[in-house]
Order: structure tokens, then C-alpha cells, then sequence
């Protein structure tokens, strides 16, 4: 295994402690304003360096560019790029699977 795996793997999973639990998901519910939502994302540090002034779009934009740059970091030799673009990755994503495990079905 190489050692740029195993970087890959602990990083992916140190990052896992960030994804929202079903407590923080329930707390999310239970907020009774967008902005009370948007307060409670912000705790969960969600949305690094925006502020309350800023639209829960954008909370959400920037955990997106922040996956999406992690993913462009861990792009070795280009095994990543059906998960980087952004139309019909998942189309492109079984086409490259079933070619690099030589299935000749549909």
C-alpha cells in the first residue's frame, strides 16, 4: 500500500469528526428562523471564515469548494476527475469503474 494512501485515508477519516451527526442535524430542524439555522451551522464550523452576514448559500458553497479542494489535492494521476466534474460525474463515474474492471456489459 502506498504511503500516499494511507496520508489520503487518515486525512479523509480525521475529517469525518466534521460531518454534521444526527443530534446536529435534529438541532438544525428545530431551529425556528433561517438565521437561527444559519447560527447553529456556524457553531458546528461549518462555513470557515464567513460570518452571520453572509446567506446559508454560502455557508454551503464554501463547504462545497472546501471538499472539492481536498479532492483536487488527493488527484493522483488523475483518479479523481469523474468525482471533479460537475455534470454527470456519476454516469462517467460507473463507465470508468466498469472499464477498469473490463465489463463488457451496457
Amino acid at each position: 500500500m502506498s504511503d500516499k494512501f494511507l496520508f489520503q485515508n487518515a486525512k479523509i477519516k480525521s475529517l469525518e469528526t466534521k460531518l454534521l451527526s444526527s443530534q446536529n442535524v435534529q438541532r438544525l430542524l428545530d431551529c425556528s428562523s433561517v438565521n437561527d439555522a444559519k447560527k447553529t451551522l456556524l457553531e458546528f464550523g461549518f462555513g470557515a471564515g464567513l460570518t452571520m452576514d453572509n446567506s446559508v448559500d454560502a455557508v454551503f458553497e464554501q463547504e462545497e469548494q472546501s471538499a472539492v479542494n481536498i479532492l483536487k489535492e488527493m488527484n493522483v494521476d488523475g483518479a479523481l476527475d469523474s468525482f471533479l466534474l460537475e455534470c454527470d460525474y456519476l454516469n462517467l463515474k460507473v463507465l470508468l469503474k466498469s472499464r477498469a474492471l473490463s465489463d463488457k456489459g451496457d
